[in-house]
């Protein structure tokens, strides 16, 4: 090939990518790229397709996560998932399934489990067993709970220190079988403040149970999952305070629910709401091993789980 050639294909090219890239900007704004390997889904959002499809036994309260599903729907519902480019899932429960039934069908599907929504537990024989199921159903690296464990962060700031140390001692136990314990907040956990003297200087000031969690607990053994749509909610859609709070957790935000907000504060397909996701991402900092997807009663869940994929990475 010729000088002349190679040069004309060199800026042909260039320009190729320069409109693809132009063409990528306009219909996938303010969007940040996540790496593959750090994508998840929640699978509550899938409920309303994971229930039995006869109409009696749906009546009769099986399926949802409420009963028995037959195991043709959840690797139908795991599959789809795959085919959209899911790699890790992280559960609400087993999904009708037993254990022995739902580890096989994860990985036939080629999809991991890297968490669960389970319970905290003060009996550390009924957390030991906790541990010991995760382990049963090929879970890793992840152990946690949408709440925070006896005595909770209501009731007054004792309790919430009894349960920061009650926190500690199960994400100790849980370390030492390899995994990294977590909680996933709601709106309470900001919106609950004591008088706390978190800046040690003696002088009490109002700050979240979230945090005053956070400041008593052992980074080695307590992580938090942030729920971006619950958060932004707390602090009543003031995304200046949200990044301001991320940032105070930097280091101790293990994975974010990535949940997009509508301007009427309903939940949303991720990109197509006002949670400037860039900003959310820099804010909760580099320790974030998953970003996971979660859309509380999906009208559409496989296509909603589509939009959130591609936008997470960035693909039109």
């Amino acid at each position: 090939m010729s000088l002349y050639r190679v040069i004309a294909f060199t800026v042909s090219f260039a320009l190729l990518s320069a409109v693809s890239s132009a063409a990528h900007a306009a219909t996938a704004p303010n969007c940040t790229p996540l790496p593959d390997e750090k994508i998840g889904i929640q699978m509550y959002s899938m409920n309303s397709m994971l229930r039995d499809p006869n109409p009696a036994a749906a009546a009769a309260g099986r399926g949802g996560g409420r009963g028995a599903v037959p195991p043709a729907v959840v690797e139908s519902v795991l599959a789809g998932l795959h085919g959209i480019g899911y790699k890790n899932a992280e559960l609400a429960g087993l999904m009708g399934q037993s254990i022995a039934a739902l580890r096989p069908m994860m990985e036939t599907s080629r999809i991991k489990v890297i968490g669960n929504h389970g319970s905290f537990t003060a009996d550390m024989a009924v957390w030991a067993q906790t541990i010991a199921d995760a382990q049963a159903l090929g879970q890793a690296p992840l152990i946690g709970s949408a709440g925070y464990g006896p005595p909770g962060l209501n009731g007054g700031l004792d309790n919430v220190l009894a349960t920061a140390a009650n926190l500690n001692k199960l994400g100790e136990a849980a370390a030492a079988r390899g995994f990294a314990l977590y909680m996933h907040n709601h709106t309470a956990e900001i919106t609950t403040v004591y008088n706390y003297d978190i800046k040690k200087n003696g002088k009490p000031e109002p700050v979240s149970a979230l945090e005053i969690v956070a400041a008593n607990t052992d980074p080695r053994y307590v992580h938090f999952q942030i729920d971006i749509h619950w958060a932004l909610e707390a602090y009543k859609n003031n995304q200046d305070d949200m990044i301001a709070f991320l940032n105070r957790l930097k280091g101790r935000i293990i994975a974010l629910h990535v949940k997009d907000t509508a301007t009427d504060g309903k939940i949303t397909d991720v990109g197509k709401g006002i949670i400037d996701w860039p900003r959310v991402y820099a804010a909760a900092g580099p320790d974030v091993k998953y970003y996971i997807w979660e859309y509380d009663g999906a009208p559409d869940p496989m296509k909603n789980a589509e939009i959130a994929y591609k936008y997470m990475r960035c693909i039109d």
